[in-house]
């Protein structure tokens, strides 16, 4: 599912076989690059690139965050209609900082998240938590 565009290339989320963590994909020539995205902020970073030996110009780097920054409600449907999957399973939330955290944090209060939830007409991912609570991040 296209997102955006970027100079002539297609950012898109791809429909078959996607697995976690949420991301797009732009095809920049004798490069392909992956742009992680998340459902409970909203925040875009640089996840991979292929072969590992290219290199993403700068510019094109933060261009591509920019529009897919722009774009992330069409990222996000486009993520749940090929996945059905937020990809906050076996993770935690941390209350205290209000924030996804790995749960192999020693010494924090955690609460396991047992899935996650994305309304998409609300922008709104819901955190289902293994203490029976929830906690919703509009976004």
């Amino acid at each position: 599912m296209k997102v955006g565009q970027y100079k002539g290339r297609r950012i898109a989320v791809f429909t078959r076989d996607e697995h976690c963590p949420p991301h797009v994909h732009l095809d920049g020539g004798d490069w392909s690059a992956r742009f992680e995205f998340s459902f409970w902020h909203n925040g875009v970073s640089l996840l991979d690139v292929i072969p590992d030996t290219a290199w993403v110009p700068s510019q094109v780097r933060n261009d591509v965050i920019a529009i897919v920054k722009e774009r992330l409600f069409v990222a996000r449907e486009g993520w749940m209609e090929a996945t059905k999957n937020t990809c906050l399973e076996n993770q935690a939330w941390d209350e205290t900082k209000q924030y996804v955290v790995k749960p192999n944090l020693a010494g924090r209060t955690l609460v396991n998240i047992q899935r996650g939830t994305y309304d998409p007409v609300e922008r709104l991912t819901v955190l289902h938590l293994a203490d029976c609570t929830q906690v919703g991040i509009k976004l």
